[in-house]
């Protein structure tokens, strides 16, 4: 993806599908007072890419930050060992690109 920080983005049962047989993975429907509903949504509101009427449901990992106030260990090189440290902030936006996403 070309959204940085997003290491994994799933819908509905997702990276947990791999873990269920086909069976498990169905979604099931069932009729309320002459409606049809699902009665689960596995496949997160939608069915070949098309929204099913389900409510949608999308999940990203975001990765944490690299840049930490805490001395850190390089290595430059092969043979040289040094540390480095970070002053001021240095995650521009990230906690907002963040919050920007799970409001989608």
């Amino acid at each position: 993806m070309s959204i940085g920080a997003i290491k994994g983005v799933e819908i509905g049962a997702g990276f947990n599908a791999a873990a269920m047989t086909g069976f498990e993975n169905n979604d099931f429907y069932k009729d309320e007072d002459g409606h049809v509903n699902k009665a689960t949504n596995h496949a997160g509101g939608m069915t070949g890419g098309i929204s099913d009427g389900s409510e949608i449901t999308i999940r990203a990992a975001v990765k944490p930050t690299p840049s930490i106030h805490l001395e850190q260990k390089l290595r430059i090189v092969v043979a040289s060992l040094l540390t480095s440290s970070l002053a001021g902030v240095m995650t521009p936006l990230l906690s907002h690109v963040r919050s920007l996403l799970l409001k989608i």
